[in-house]
């Protein structure tokens, strides 16, 4: 999953890469309440809060889950026949699965100290 947010200087956006679930688990794994990272684009140091990450979605991730799994269930349907025609659902569901843990990390907010 891929956060992101805004540069106080030059408004940009940039991202920070986490496997984080939620905020409250981004928060335990760096032991406190902001990160501090330089713009990609004028490099200027930022502190931002944890409530002031926003997640997006991985498209590469999507795109890739999607194409392994239509592959998958193309194998499983001509495999096994019309019952492998259920396995085309399994793209959709990995897309779904992506957008529910980006929108559950938004939906999770820490208090502010």
């Amino acid at each position: 999953m891929k956060l992101s947010y805004s540069c106080d200087s030059c408004k940009k956006e940039n991202s920070y890469k986490t496997n984080a679930s939620d905020r409250v688990d981004l928060q335990m794994r760096l032991g406190k309440d902001e990160i501090k990272e330089h713009c990609n684009n004028c490099g200027h140091f930022n502190a931002k809060h944890l409530n002031r990450l926003i997640a997006v979605p991985n498209k590469m991730f999507m795109f890739i889950g999607g194409l392994i799994g239509l592959i998958i269930a193309l194998y499983i349907l001509f495999r096994f026949g019309i019952l492998g025609a259920l396995a085309f659902s399994l793209p959709i569901m990995v897309i779904a699965q992506h957008k529910k843990s980006v929108s559950s990390f938004n939906k999770t907010m820490i208090r502010r100290k």
